[in-house]
């Protein structure tokens, strides 16, 4: 399982199943970790690890996209980024 986590670290937090598939996790590990608490099942094929971002959650929730701050703050860039004016 610790595997699965490193793997899921260097997404950023945040991955598609396949993309753990192609690294060598299978369906009933993945399956084991939504089960088990280390992974949350965002939707059909996502899933985050639990201290992820709840804004990339809920934009892969949405099936949107994370860019600009959103993407930085989920590679653990968000301290460096400027803030709002105003």
């Amino acid at each position: 399982m610790d595997s699965i986590i490193k793997d899921m670290r260097t997404f950023g937090g945040a991955t598609t199943r396949k993309s753990l598939q192609q690294l060598g996790h299978s369906k009933r590990a993945l399956k084991a970790a939504v089960d088990g608490g280390l992974l949350i099942r965002v939707t059909r094929s996502w899933v985050a690890l639990p201290d992820t971002s709840p804004r990339v959650i809920a934009a892969l929730s949405a099936h949107g996209v994370v860019g600009g701050a959103t993407a930085l703050e989920s590679l653990e860039y968000g301290s460096k980024t400027p803030a709002k004016p105003g």
